[in-house]
């Protein structure tokens, strides 16, 4: 599974976690893609067998993205040792390729579950839990937030304001409701 290169690099133990850390990366982008390629087949004259299928199958795929999202963003994804063991521009540029990613990442997600809370309603329950994870202090994830050519934190915290308008959709005044559902 690994290429035969990575036997004959100097560091390979750092360069191998490196080399993992984007073959994550890339299923969870892959897994992303699936996702909207799966939304996509949805038809209106469905008859009810195909799409209680079509709908496993989108389901199956939300909750694999959302898993494996969260995998990737409470590990420490390219930072481990950054500090000790490689120079200061390899730090800035790993720092960098997260503030370009992560919130990528966070905001896909996030939309993606929020869009297919009409068809998976549990789904803007976990659109609102997401954002417990990017507070937390343990993982950062709001450090990688930034102001440069990204996403900003002001665009995820406008994303939660829509999802949280989007749970009281389903009646009642308490927003925190669709938590408990």
């Amino acid at each position: 599974m690994l290429p035969p290169e990575l036997g004959t690099l100097q560091d390979p133990e750092d360069q191998a976690t490196e080399y993992m850390h984007y073959r994550q990366f890339f299923g969870v982008w892959e897994t992303f893609a699936r996702v909207v390629e799966c939304q996509a087949l949805e038809q209106p004259q469905m008859n009810k067998e195909t799409r209680v299928a079509w709908l496993n199958d989108y389901k199956g795929l939300i909750e694999q993205a959302r898993e494996d999202t969260i995998k990737l963003l409470t590990t420490d994804w390219l930072t481990s040792e950054l500090e000790v063991k490689n120079s200061d521009r390899r730090r800035r540029d790993l720092v960098r390729i997260r503030q370009i990613y992560i919130p990528e990442l966070i905001i896909r997600l996030h939309s993606i579950l929020v869009n297919s809370r009409s068809r998976i309603h549990e789904n803007i329950k976990h659109a609102l839990s997401l954002v417990n994870i990017v507070a937390d202090s343990r993982y950062r994830l709001y450090d990688d937030f930034s102001s440069q050519d990204g996403r900003r934190l002001g665009d995820y915290l406008g994303a939660v304001r829509q999802a949280v308008l989007a749970g009281l959709e389903g009646g009642g005044s308490d927003p925190f409701r669709v938590l408990s559902l």
